[in-house]
C-alpha cells in the first residue's frame, strides 16, 4: 500500500508540472481511439469537441475495434487516448484476486499497475458505467469509466490532462442515456456541443 501511495504523489506531481497554459496545444492534431459501444460514440463526440475548443487542437476519432484494440492503438502510438473501464482493466492486470469491491481502492490498483507497465495514466472517472450496449443499458461487468492517455502525450500536450479531469464526474448513466437518444434525432456534435455548453465548459 505504501509503494501505491507513492506512486500516486509522484504521478500527481507529475502531472501538476505539466500543465501551464493551452497555447502549447494550438495546431496540433490529437488521436481519440473510440469503440463502436454507443457511450464511446457520444463521449468521442464530446471529447473532441470540448478539446478542440478549449485548445485548438484538432481531434481525430479513430475505430480501431473494441476496448483491447483501442488499448492497442494507444500503445502503439496509433492514439494519444482512449476511454477505459476498471473491471475489464483490472482483468488485463490479472487483479481478478486481489480486486476489490470498492471502486476507489481498485482505480488506485489500475492507476498504478498501468502507469508501472503500459506508461498510460488514467484520468479521472467521468461518472457512468459501462460499456454499454444498443439500448444504453450496461453490458456485462460494468464499472467506471474514465479517458486514459499516455505519459508521452502529456508531455506533448501540456493541460491535457487538467482539461478533461474537469469532465470528472459530470457524466453519469442517466445523462449519457438522454445525450444518447437526443443523438438518436441529430448530429452527435450538435447534442456534445449544446451539452458542453450547457456546462459552460466551452
Amino acid at each position: 500500500m505504501k509503494r501505491i501511495i507513492q506512486g500516486l504523489f509522484i504521478l500527481f506531481l507529475f502531472l501538476g508540472i505539466l500543465a501551464p497554459n493551452a497555447s502549447g496545444c494550438v495546431g496540433r492534431i490529437l488521436t481519440l481511439a473510440v469503440s463502436n459501444s454507443p457511450d464511446q460514440q457520444v463521449m468521442g463526440a464530446i471529447l473532441s469537441i470540448y478539446i478542440n475548443e478549449r485548445t485548438g487542437t484538432t481531434v481525430k476519432l479513430i475505430h480501431p475495434g473494441d476496448i483491447q484494440a483501442c488499448h492497442q492503438a494507444v500503445l502503439s502510438g496509433k492514439a494519444n487516448l482512449y476511454i477505459n473501464y476498471l473491471e475489464p482493466a483490472g482483468k488485463i492486470l490479472d487483479l481478478r484476486r486481489d480486486r476489490e469491491d470498492n471502486p476507489q481502492k481498485l482505480y488506485i490498483l489500475v492507476s498504478q499497475g498501468f502507469l508501472d507497465r503500459f506508461k498510460l495514466v488514467w484520468l479521472r472517472p467521468l461518472g457512468y458505467k459501462g460499456p454499454l450496449n444498443g439500448n444504453l443499458v450496461p453490458g456485462k461487468d460494468a464499472s467506471l469509466a474514465a479517458p486514459v492517455v499516455s505519459v508521452e502525450t502529456l508531455r506533448k500536450f501540456p493541460v491535457l490532462d487538467r482539461l478533461i479531469n474537469k469532465l470528472g464526474g459530470k457524466i453519469d448513466n442517466n445523462t449519457l442515456e438522454r445525450l444518447g437518444s437526443k443523438s438518436g434525432g441529430q448530429e452527435p456534435e450538435k447534442t456534445a456541443r449544446d451539452f458542453l455548453k450547457a456546462l459552460r465548459l466551452i
